[in-house]
């Protein structure tokens, strides 16, 4: 489930110049690039060791996954909306702090063993900024790399992404054979990691894109949605599925990586 791919909402879109840049802004947008996307690759499976062990059953992890994917999508646009007069890294930096505050919420919760219905509850609290944290954070890109290197820089970003997805669910397998709720722990520290590294931009905000006629659904879009939405469907389930697929083939939860690393 790759959200690099994704296009930026217009209200975060800027142009790259085709000039020299610095490279360490640049290793930072990087690393916080690749570290982003941790708390999305590791929950699945940390998500559903945590349901396992305070409910017995894998699949409220599922439940926990769906709530913060809705709430995505719910708060997308409208907290894009709250930063566009705003510094775009400081801006990045609160929306990855929120985040943060609520995982925090969910691990407190997990370690008290609180009503499962609250750790459902402060996951879709973090998920809320996930869909303006990656447009902001692909934003700031353009001023750190010049409009000539942007596809390669595309490339080696998209390419840390897929590493990230990979290596998050072997890490939260990893940890939750210790303890679910250290997993879950360490992938909400990881995931505050680009509050701390993603560089300054040099404007104090990102512009509105300009004004384009007519309508953003056309026909030829809506069928590219479509099919992007029927791929990511079925890495999402089999994600998702992980830990209750490692079960159902008699295998210990924390090899649920025998389905999520293949893929």
């Amino acid at each position: 489930m790759t959200e690099l791919g994704a296009p930026p909402s217009s209200d975060v879109a800027s142009e790259p110049l085709d000039r020299p840049l610095s490279r360490w802004p640049l290793l930072r947008w990087f690393a916080s690039s690749a570290t982003l996307n941790v708390p999305q690759a590791s929950a699945p499976v940390a998500f559903s060791l945590v349901a396992l062990g305070l409910t017995g059953d894998a699949r409220g992890g599922a439940a926990m996954i769906l709530a913060m994917t809705l709430a995505q999508v719910v708060g997308a646009i409208p907290i894009t909306r709250l930063g566009t007069n705003r510094s775009a890294a400081t801006f990045l930096r609160l929306l990855v702090a929120f985040r943060t505050l609520a995982l925090a919420a969910v691990v407190l919760c997990a370690h008290y063993q609180a009503p499962f219905a609250l750790l459902v509850v402060f996951a879709a609290v973090a998920g809320l900024v996930n869909g303006a944290a990656f447009g902001y954070l692909r934003a700031l890109l353009n001023h750190f790399t010049s409009a000539s290197h942007l596809p390669r820089t595309l490339g080696i970003a998209a390419t840390l992404n897929e590493l990230t997805f990979v290596l998050g669910p072997v890490v939260a397998s990893a940890l939750g054979a210790v303890s679910p709720v250290f997993a879950l722990l360490a992938l909400t520290l990881l995931g505050a990691i680009p509050a701390l590294l993603v560089p300054q931009a040099g404007k104090s905000h990102v512009e509105h894109a300009p004004h384009a006629e007519g309508s953003v659904l056309s026909p030829s879009i809506l069928l590219w949605l479509v099919c992007a939405a029927a791929g990511s469907s079925t890495v999402a389930a089999i994600e998702i599925g992980a830990v209750a697929l490692a079960l159902k083939f008699g295998y210990p939860p924390t090899l649920a990586i025998l389905f999520t690393v293949p893929l």
